[in-house]
Order: C-alpha cells, then sequence, then structure tokens
C-alpha cells in the first residue's frame, strides 16, 4: 500500500511537473511575445523620437521663416510710409514751386500791364506832341 501511495504521490508530482513545465513553455511563448512586442515598441519609440526631432526641426524653420517673413513686413511697412513722406513732401514741393511760377505770372502780367499802359500813355504824348509841332511847323511859313 506504501508503494501504491508512493506511485500515486509519484503520479501526482509527474502531473504537476507536467503541468509546470506546460506552464513554463507557456511563460516562455508569452515571454518571447512580449520581448517581440517590446522590440517592436522601442523601434516605434525610435521612429517616433526621430519624427519628434524632424518636427522640432520644422517648427524651428518655420519660426525663423515667421521672424525673416515680420521683419520684411516691417521694412515693407517703413517703406511705405517713406514713401508716402516723400509723395506728401513733393506734392507740397511741387504746388510750392506751382505757386511760385504763378506769382512771378502774375507778377510779370501785372509789370507788362503797368508797361503798356506806360507806353501809351507815352505814345498817346508823343502823338499829342507831334501834332501840337505839326500844328506849330504848319502855322511857321
Amino acid at each position: 500500500e506504501e508503494l501504491s501511495e508512493t506511485k500515486e504521490a509519484f503520479e501526482k508530482y509527474k502531473f504537476e511537473v507536467s503541468q509546470n513545465q506546460r506552464s513554463l513553455e507557456s511563460f516562455d511563448i508569452e515571454k518571447e511575445s512580449l520581448v517581440r512586442e517590446n522590440q517592436q515598441l522601442m523601434e516605434a519609440k525610435e521612429l517616433l523620437a526621430k519624427e519628434r526631432e524632424e518636427l522640432a526641426q520644422q517648427v524651428a524653420d518655420l519660426k525663423n521663416s515667421i521672424e525673416t517673413l515680420t521683419i520684411r513686413l516691417e521694412d515693407q511697412e517703413r517703406l511705405k510710409q517713406d514713401l508716402e513722406q516723400s509723395q506728401n513732401a513733393k506734392q507740397i514741393s511741387e504746388k510750392s514751386i506751382v505757386d511760385s511760377y504763378e506769382k512771378r505770372l502774375a507778377a510779370i502780367a501785372l509789370d507788362r500791364d503797368v508797361t503798356i499802359d506806360q507806353l501809351r500813355k507815352d505814345l498817346a504824348e508823343s502823338r499829342g506832341k507831334m501834332s501840337q509841332d505839326s500844328d506849330e511847323m504848319a502855322r511857321k511859313p
């Protein structure tokens, strides 16, 4: 009977060992699966890290572009203001020149009119004097 119990205990331990071996095999399979999954995740992590670096570089490049464009825009605004001021100054200068010429022309026209009036007066006086001289000559025989 003791032999039977020992056999039974041995069979029980044998069965437990067999189950434990199957569990170990199952754990090994699961471990291999987890190792593969871990490797895949590490590769994905590396890819994401590279992508993150690329995106960070793109962000830096875009910031630089924005900064450059902002400077260009400010320069354009400054140039636009300078152009407007220059155009305003040009218009003021042109108006001043035109006003000056108009005043000079008005002064010349006034001087012309005065001169013409003086010449007419002198001519009338000359005619009157010539007429008198003619009359005086006609009277002297």
